[in-house]
């Protein structure tokens, strides 16, 4: 009777735990500021969607930025493991197969989707697009974090407004 106890208690504090870690856990809508965002993209936002959802092994926080023009929007998406016990690295190694590792045979798959590896953010990071059109994905401990910027520009300033806006939004991450 008293290791039935026990387990419930066991039970009921591990339950509480893991909302109370999930109640204090950022919406991807927290991450950045309208203030961090017009310092990357010369204008503050105007408002925000939250989108958030779950799935067997994920949860995903999904913000759009929509700033005065449009086409300048930011979309901001942090998945995270379901469960407390999975790690964040298979997650990251799903969105790394889905844009072609640069395994036998699979580098020109990699050129097509223009998918690269980007140093200094994160754990590990890669850039996949062009300049019309493209998202910054990192990994960072328990979570993957993609980053897309609207507006004019080359590949690389989207690349480096991308860089920019993550580490500002890594740092609010839990």
């Amino acid at each position: 009777m008293k290791w039935q106890v026990s387990s419930i208690l066991t039970l009921t504090f591990t339950v509480f735990a893991a909302a109370t870690a999930a109640a204090k856990t950022p919406t991807a809508c927290e991450l950045l500021s309208a203030n961090d965002v017009k310092g990357v993209q010369g204008k503050a936002f105007e408002e925000t969607k939250l989108t958030t959802s779950s799935q067997e092994n994920m949860t995903m926080s999904q913000c759009f930025y929509r700033l005065p023009s449009f086409a300048d929007s930011i979309s901001l998406t942090v998945l995270r493991p379901a469960s407390p016990s999975m790690d964040a690295e298979e997650l990251w190694e799903t969105l790394v197969d889905q844009e072609g590792k640069e395994d036998e045979g699979e580098a020109e798959k990699r050129a097509e989707n223009h998918a690269r590896k980007i140093s200094g953010i994160g754990e590990e990071a890669f850039w996949s697009g062009n300049q019309m059109a493209g998202a910054l994905y990192v990994l960072k401990g328990k979570a993957v974090l993609r980053i897309s910027v609207g507006g004019a520009g080359t590949e690389k300033t989207k690349i480096e407004k991308s860089r920019q806006l993550a580490a500002i939004a890594l740092q609010g991450m839990k």
